[in-house]
């Protein structure tokens, strides 16, 4: 594979170079949630407290899983409150998704007033309690199609610079951010006995991200004609 140094009008990235003289055209690009990563660089923000919350109210300490684009200064402002309104009220958990209609008002502070998705009390040795936040797109219901959708959404915006390349093959890799709903679904899933839905541009699709040890990579490989598989690859140990 050998990278295109020439690349001003939006040609692709690289000439993959087969044993029997075949070149294949490859566009390297990556799926990123830009209000996500907003999102997640403002609770992870070290000069304004990073991920975690002391409790002053809460007796216990917690986890709570941020929505997208939720108003993280409020948050950190409330949390706690509200979170002890909670616990005197006898609750140790709460979901958006099961609790949508709970009149409580303290149920309604939390999901409706901070815009969280859901927590949780914690077992913790940490005296006082604290409460930890887990970035927009940590959590949330999730399955295989989280993953493809966000490769296809990518071939899609990638399209024009391979459908210049005119070769046999045009592959799209796509690396999918941590911290998202297709990173969990590309790491925890399987993919679905589908074809790729890919536009005609494209010959040939890869998905891929690193376990969260950075141990090891995953990929989901499909194309027009082989529907999408998985394989788990080690990473290089320098």
């Amino acid at each position: 594979m050998t990278f295109r140094c020439k690349q001003s009008n939006k040609e692709y990235d690289f000439n993959l170079r087969y044993p029997n003289g075949d070149v294949a055209a490859v566009e390297a690009t990556s799926s990123r949630d830009q209000i996500q990563t907003q999102t997640n660089a403002e609770v992870y923000k070290k000069k304004k407290g990073g991920p975690v919350i002391d409790a002053v109210k809460c007796k216990k300490s917690w986890i709570i899983f941020l929505s997208t684009n939720p108003q993280v200064k409020q948050i950190r402002k409330d949390a706690d409150k509200y979170l002890a309104e909670l616990e005197a009220a006898g609750l140790e958990s709460f979901s958006c998704y099961r609790d949508s209609s709970n009149p409580l008002e303290c149920v309604r502070n939390i999901i409706d007033g901070l815009k969280l998705t859901s927590g949780k009390v914690i077992s913790s040795t940490e005296a006082p309690a604290k409460i930890y936040m887990v970035g927009s797109g940590g959590a949330g219901a999730f399955n295989a199609t989280d993953a493809t959708k966000a490769g296809e959404k990518e071939a899609e915006a990638n399209k024009e610079k391979l459908g210049k390349a005119g070769t046999n093959e045009r592959h799209l890799v796509v690396y999918i951010d941590l911290m998202s709903l297709p990173h969990i679904a590309l790491t925890d899933c399987d993919p679905p006995l589908v074809l790729p839905n890919l536009p005609d541009e494209i010959t040939h699709i890869w998905l891929v991200t690193e376990y969260e040890k950075a141990d090891r990579f995953v990929v989901w490989y499909g194309s027009r004609n082989e529907t999408w598989r998985k394989t788990i690859l080690p990473t290089e140990r320098i």
